[in-house]
């Protein structure tokens, strides 16, 4: 947490991918596993607080907010 709820999240989301790829060099069961277990964090971050940052930071444009990178 020490990047702020918005890059928190996308760090999670990001998270998921290291591992997958990873099986492309490695065929270790658990590398699929870390990445299921990086995607359910990051469902349950994003089920927590829908719009990342909170309400009150979001901007009144649509599209070019926390939303998108989330």
């Amino acid at each position: 947490m020490a990047f702020g709820s918005g890059l928190t999240t996308v760090f999670a989301g990001l998270l998921a991918v290291v591992p997958a790829l990873a099986t492309r060099w490695r065929s270790y069961p658990v590398l699929g596993w870390l990445s299921v277990g990086s995607l359910i964090a990051t469902i349950c971050r994003v089920a927590f607080d829908p719009t990342i940052v909170g309400a009150a930071f979001l901007s009144t444009t649509p599209v070019f907010n926390w939303l998108l990178a989330g």
